[in-house]
């Protein structure tokens, strides 16, 4: 007598293969694609620590640069006199303060921002500045300076201070 066998199916071994196969391929594709993953948020991370350290020196120079008057300071006044203003680093924010509030300009953690106020030959005033910040691993640093237009003959200050008092009418 002939025996037909049926092979309407797979075997339970046949799906194990199947199955243990697809695993292997998924772990060989899956490891870049998760190394990829990482180099993207880092790159994302970098981007927005240089983001923040140019929008605060284009401020910075914005409203320094028209000042009636420049000085520097360690710690933002308690009080703001009609149009003054100051730029400062506080917990790790620039900030940029007077009679109205706050702003933060920063999402970033910026570890140092420096003034220094110096004299050009001709006795024209100089602001120089340094913001640095960081992302958890790289560090980011941007040095500028501002030619103020309405100050001269003001003595040079190198000290270094972590923010202005900038004077506008």
């Amino acid at each position: 007598m002939l025996l037909i066998k049926n092979k309407d199916g797979f075997t339970l071994i046949e799906l194990i293969l199947v199955i243990a196969i697809i695993g292997i391929i998924a772990s060989y594709l899956g490891s870049p694609l998760i190394t990829g993953f990482n180099f993207f948020q880092m790159d994302i991370n970098n981007i927005n620590v240089q983001k923040d350290l140019r929008f605060s020196s284009n401020m910075i120079i914005t409203y320094s640069k028209f000042a009636k008057s420049i000085s520097l300071i360690d710690s933002a006044p308690g009080s703001f006199a009609t149009g003054e203003s100051c730029i400062i680093l506080e917990n790790g924010k620039i900030k940029y303060k007077n009679s109205g509030g706050e702003r933060i300009w920063t999402e970033s953690t910026i570890t140092d921002l420096a003034f220094h106020l110096r004299q050009k030959g001709s006795g024209e005033n100089v602001l120089e500045f340094s913001i640095t910040g960081n992302n958890g691993g790289e560090t980011f640093t941007i040095d500028s300076q501002v030619l103020l237009n309405n100050i001269s003959g003001q003595a040079e200050d190198t000290t270094d201070y972590i923010g202005v008092l900038i004077t506008s009418n």
